[in-house]
């Protein structure tokens, strides 16, 4: 302070009033500026250490709180896990899922998967391992061990469902627990959906009968299940080594590369014209593809379910795969120019005041931006749009009186004040405790770590164990106008415990209550687009799967074989749609069936050779 004075030619000045005031030397004003700096000092310090002392106990209460919180609400999603868990296993054991008000199975997701898949049991997998919940997780090895069998499913499945739910869940029990029959049955669905690919492009059929073939209704197939069956083709392609699996993998990318490539050149051709309305424009592939052509259906537009997919799966294959190309230069043509939240929803961009519906699938996006902030050239733009609508998507737990988010939402988009407030939607809303909000919440609270994203999924839980729960399970919830008081409104069940329930709602806030070995944040773990969890192949977990494979490879080759006979006994023509008219004449496809048979007669040759000679 001093030296400052001094350079800017105050000191004489002070020196000369002081002179003439007291007549004494002028050193004492210097050594009294020197105590008044010294003094200034010492306060500066002071009122630093005290602010700081204040932040680290204010820390220290929200850590104790925190710690508090989680220990009670850990409990409490155990608790629900177990109540629903004993419902289901006492009413409708082996089904996909129970229906508490008729107490009996629920058949809404038949149609998905197949009968008596067990879909609960297998998407509750990691649930019960997470929690420590080791009866239930017997229970449910013992059920997939020797009732589990894809080979008896003789309906038609969705493909996307099932590799997704089925094969997603069983590979990520597999990776849990490296309890070796998980293993055996995600590769019976595996070889079940391979099926679904023979087609003339290769495309996978929306819809296919397991080892028997494509249905007429799996003509034409969105982009939302051609993105779902990808990452779980590619990562059973790593882990078995099995190339059938990657060349699966690689169907599904090779027509969306295409298109992409041939909007890119005309993106030049655009450039060289100087049409900037062209230019700027993102890419956006078609919503619905055809599987006998392998191109778009005329007309087809991009819907935002679609996008939205094939930006989640294309970065978690780049993660998951240790350095996906392909899929990473899709993700990032798909997210140039769609840094902006009223990007990634339905409303109309240039009107001042707007609603418009709000999808909660979009909520999805926060841990595609959150995962891909390596690969982006904007990471803190990305990063903040992630928590924009993370905490956009949590406001939907405040709101009405239930809270609970419901299926339908409305969101206002204000033009002017660049502000988004999401509202209920009319009458007969359905209250399904989907998990999205959920897993928003988890990876904001697993970024962030602040209280309110963990007391939003505190009131979460304790409305789900409140409001949902009965007697015979929990089942979901519709919302109607009361008769005589349009202001008011009622709760009435709708007769369906849904698999993700405990797959993964409940799983996404234990996990945000009770931290454990998977390290979300460190990237170690990645979620499939069903919830499932699986481990980055570059990691050490992964390693000692590979090498758990590699040991067992004899009884996995045998299991192959075995499927193989499955495959080619149920192939026969005729059913639900004419597979040489769908594959067309002269395919390359129509050719595969010598070497299946070749494959599955070898065991037997080789078996004939060796007696012999030992003979």
């Amino acid at each position: 302070l001093v030296g400052e004075i001094r350079t800017r030619r105050i000191m004489p000045i002070i020196a000369y009033c002081y002179r003439l005031i007291t007549g004494r030397y002028p050193r004492y004003v210097e050594y009294s500026l020197r105590m008044l700096a010294l003094l200034a000092g010492v306060c500066l310090i002071f009122l630093l250490s005290r602010m700081l002392l204040l932040r680290v106990d204010e820390s220290n209460s929200a850590t104790l709180n925190a710690e508090k919180l989680a220990l009670k609400e850990a409990s409490l999603a155990r608790g629900t896990v177990q109540h629903a868990w004993r419902q289901y296993r006492r009413h409708s054991w082996g089904a996909n899922e129970l229906a508490p008000g008729a107490v009996a199975p629920s058949k809404e997701a038949d149609r998905l998967v197949g009968r008596k898949s067990g879909l609960t049991i297998v998407e509750s997998l990691a649930t019960l391992h997470l929690m420590g919940l080791d009866e239930e997780l017997l229970q449910a090895q013992e059920w997939i061990d020797n009732r589990f069998d894809f080979t008896n499913t003789t309906e038609p499945v969705s493909t996307a469902a099932t590799s997704s739910r089925l094969l997603g869940g069983l590979l990520s029990a597999f990776s849990l627990t490296e309890h070796l029959p998980f293993l055996y049955k995600a590769l019976q669905v595996a070889e079940g959906l391979l099926v679904a690919f023979d087609t003339p492009s290769g495309l996978p059929a929306s819809a296919a009968v397991p080892f028997q073939g494509p249905v007429a209704a799996g003509r034409f197939i969105s982009l939302d299940e051609m993105s779902q069956l990808y990452l779980e083709f590619a990562y059973l392609h790593r882990l078995t080594g099995l190339q059938k699996y990657g060349n699966a993998a690689d169907a599904i990318l090779a027509p969306l590369r295409r298109h992409m490539d041939a909007r890119i050149a005309s993106r030049g051709e655009a450039i060289l014209a100087n049409d900037s309305a062209s230019i700027g424009f993102s890419w956006s592939p078609p919503g619905v593809w055809d599987v006998r052509t392998g191109a778009p259906t005329i007309g087809a537009a991009s819907n935002l379910s679609g996008v939205l997919t094939l930006a989640e799966v294309t970065i978690k294959a780049h993660l998951l795969l240790d350095g996906d190309r392909n899929a990473l230069s899709l993700f990032q043509e798909l997210l140039s120019g769609r840094l902006r939240l009223d990007a990634w929803l339905n409303c109309q961009s240039g009107v001042e005041e707007d609603e418009c519906g709000f999808n909660l699938t979009v909520c999805r996006l926060v841990e595609t931006l959150l995962l891909s902030m390596g690969q982006s050239r904007d990471p803190f733009v990305q990063r903040d749009l992630a928590y924009q609508l993370g905490d956009l998507c949590l406001s939907a737990v405040q709101l009405g009186k239930f809270n609970l988010w419901p299926d339908q939402l409305v969101l206002r988009r204000s033009a002017a004040r660049h502000s988004f407030q999401l509202m209920e939607a009319a009458a007969n809303v359905r209250y399904s405790a989907r998990p999205e909000p959920v897993l928003a919440g988890l990876l904001l609270w697993s970024r962030r770590r602040r209280m309110r994203h963990l007391r939003l999924l505190s009131l979460t839980l304790r409305s789900i164990a409140r409001l949902m729960r009965g007697s015979n399970g929990y089942e979901g919830l519709r919302r109607v106008a009361a008769a005589g008081s349009p202001k008011s409104s009622l709760l009435h069940s709708d007769n369906r415990q849904p698999s993700y329930l405990l797959g993964q709602t409940l799983k996404y806030i234990y996990m945000a209550f009770k931290p454990n070995r998977l390290n979300l944040v460190s990237g170690e773990w990645v979620f499939n687009t069903a919830g499932q969890l699986l481990p980055v192949c570059s990691g050490r977990q992964f390693g000692e799967l590979r090498q758990l494979v590699l040991n067992n490879w004899i009884e996995v080759r045998r299991q192959l074989e075995v499927l193989a006979l499955v495959r080619l006994n149920r192939r026969r023509k005729g059913f639900g749609i004419d597979l040489d008219e769908l594959r067309g004449a002269g395919s390359v496809r129509s050719r595969d069936l010598p070497g299946t048979l070749l494959i599955a007669v070898a065991p037997a040759l080789l078996t004939l050779f060796a007696r012999q000679f030992s003979m």
